[in-house]
């Protein structure tokens, strides 16, 4: 899933691929970004298709934040 449509607001735990360097949403953080990561993710990258595991280092938190408009729709 690309970060493009993750939730307005969410919290996700991202990867980025490390034959690629595409950064990924790979799980919700249902902690908001408090806990402790304590285990390893196996990924594989929706780009190009490489998997690899992906350690509690490798990995961000990343609040999804969504940018007001400066002017209306038109």
């Amino acid at each position: 899933m690309p970060l493009s449509v993750c939730e307005p607001f969410g919290w996700y735990l991202v990867a980025t691929c490390k034959h690629c360097g595409v950064r990924q949403p790979i799980h919700r953080d249902p902690s908001q970004g408090k806990a402790a990561l304590l285990r390893s993710y196996t990924w594989r990258c929706v780009e190009c298709g490489h998997v690899s595991i992906y350690g509690p280092h490798e990995i961000e938190r990343y609040q999804h934040v969504v940018e007001r408009r400066k002017a209306p729709r038109e």
